[in-house]
This record gives C-alpha cells, structure tokens and sequence, in this order.
C-alpha cells in the first residue's frame, strides 16, 4: 500500500516484476479481512472496487501487521468500515 493505491504483486521468480493488480484507495467498494493468529498462516483481505476488480492477498499477520494494514486502508475516509 502507498499514499493512494493497494499494489498486489506476485512472484513468479527471483526479481520483482510490475504489480499484478493496482486498485486506487476510492475505488474500494467492499474490505473485508479473514483475520488469522496462526504463526504458519497468514490472514487473508478481500478488495473489491467500483469498476468490478475482485482481489485476494495474503497478510502477515505477525506483530498485527494485517490490522495496521487494514485500519490504515479504513483511516481513508472514502472507504467502507
């Protein structure tokens, strides 16, 4: 996530490639999050925008990395709660 937008990269080899998916913050329609405390499984955000995108990605969930990230997408007063 940067200032405006939630990048969704894949890796598919040794170097970073271009982001799969780039969704503008006041597009996102619908956030919702599987949350998960497991150390071995990452807990689990679903996006879906105005203009039809649908995404899934995994998030850390160590150190409660995944709610900062989705409080932080929340704080944008655009988005839903």
């Amino acid at each position: 996530m940067n200032e405006r937008f939630v990048l969704r990269y894949c890796w598919s080899t040794a170097e970073w490639a271009e982001p799969e998916t780039i969704i503008s913050l006041d597009e996102i329609t619908d956030l919702s999050v599987n949350y998960n405390s497991s150390f071995f499984e990452d807990s689990m955000v679903f996006v879906s925008t105005a203009s039809g995108i649908e995404t899934t990605f995994p998030i850390s969930s160590e150190h409660g990395l995944d709610k900062k990230f989705v409080e932080a997408l929340q704080f944008e007063p655009s988005l839903p709660e």
